[in-house]
This record gives structure tokens, C-alpha cells and sequence, in this order.
């Protein structure tokens, strides 16, 4: 367990680098006094999100992605606003080794890189928590 001082000195740290962000239209960074927790921080900030814009996308803190992706999250959101359907769009496919036509659908709900309309976050907001806070337990 990290000592007061160096918790507070990573978190500077992170502060510090994430005020330097460039490359986006805009960055809003919400800093807390305390540590919220995972589940808690995941849901106030999509549920944060979602009341402002109608929509989010979600990604993990260690994910790579290709030039493209926010282009793509964003044509698919707006493309399936309308289709109750669809409650979430995503931009990872698991590795198969299979030819996969245009709109390849799932029935199971897919956390990594994923953008969903206001409608669909009570559906899946909860399951994105309990998987973030289970894989991070199970990574332990």
C-alpha cells in the first residue's frame, strides 16, 4: 500500500501529465478530493456525461486505439440512435478467425472501448461496473 505522501505525489503526477492533453476538440478533467472507487467514479462520470450529451464512449485507461476509432464510435452512435435494438457500439472485436460482415451484433454486453446513448446506460451501466471492478480484482 502506498504511503500518503506517494499517493499523493502519483496522483500530482497524473494531474500534471492529463492537463497537457492535446489532440481533442476540448478536455474537461474533474479532479476529486478523495479516491471515489471504481464502481462509483465509472457511474457518476457516464451518468455525468450522459445527462450533458445524450451519449458516451468509454475506454479503459490502458487501451491503444487506432486513429480512427473516435470517427468510427461516433458515426455507429449516431447511425443506431434510433434502433432499440442496438443499446451499445464498440470498437473491439474479440481475435476470430472468421470473416465478419460489416455490422456483426452480439447478444453479450462488450465493456472494452464501448459508446452507448442515454437510453442504454441503465442497461448496461452496471455491468460495465461490476466487469471493471472484476477484472481489476481478478488482476490482483
Amino acid at each position: 500500500m502506498l504511503q500518503k505522501s506517494e499517493a499523493e505525489k502519483d496522483v500530482s503526477e497524473v494531474r500534471q501529465y492529463i492537463s497537457q492533453i492535446q489532440g481533442f476538440k476540448s478536455v474537461k478533467v474533474i479532479e476529486r478530493e478523495k479516491n471515489l472507487g471504481l464502481a462509483t467514479s465509472i457511474i457518476q462520470g457516464v451518468t455525468e456525461v450522459v445527462n450533458i450529451y445524450g451519449r458516451v464512449i468509454v475506454l479503459e485507461d490502458d487501451l491503444v486505439t487506432a486513429p480512427s476509432f473516435l470517427s468510427y464510435m461516433n458515426t455507429a452512435l449516431k447511425l443506431y440512435q434510433q434502433d432499440d435494438a442496438v443499446i451499445s457500439v464498440h470498437g473491439y472485436v474479440y481475435p476470430a478467425n472468421i470473416n465478419l460482415v460489416q455490422n456483426t451484433f452480439s447478444l453479450k454486453v462488450q465493456t472494452v472501448g464501448v459508446g452507448q446513448h442515454g437510453r442504454e446506460v441503465g442497461i448496461c451501466l452496471k455491468q460495465t461496473a461490476l466487469n471493471c471492478c472484476s477484472n481489476y480484482m481478478h488482476k490482483s
